[in-house]
């Protein structure tokens, strides 16, 4: 089990039913940030800034999964719970590879 952290990417979150289960998708970027602090403590600015995109996918009972999305909006830093893993799909001939969590525990965290 993991904790990320990272930023909403989805302009809307939606629920949707499944087997009396619901589950949310959402996108969140983890970025490594702009700076960085170096030996002595000064701050500088990163030369190769990267992000990672995870896609989090969240099962749970209704009223559980409804009041954390309603917290989640675009832009909003989140820490994230769950496993890791990877996912491949096919689109157009290719295959694409993206890093995905399912996710136990989303919580909204304050930026600062």
């Amino acid at each position: 089990m993991s904790t990320i952290k990272g930023f909403v990417q989805n302009e809307r979150i939606e629920i949707r039913e499944n087997n009396g289960r619901s589950v949310c998708n959402f996108d969140i970027c983890v970025s490594e940030g702009a700076q960085y602090k170096d030996t002595e403590g000064n701050y500088k600015p990163r030369t190769g800034w990267r992000a990672l995109f995870v896609k989090v996918e969240m099962w749970g009972q209704k009223d559980k999964v409804q009041p954390m999305v309603e917290k989640l909006k675009k832009g909003s830093l989140v820490a994230v719970t769950g496993d890791l893993g990877m996912k491949s799909h096919e689109y157009n001939g290719q295959t694409y590879t993206n890093v995905s969590m399912m996710a136990y525990k989303v919580e909204p965290l304050v930026k600062g």
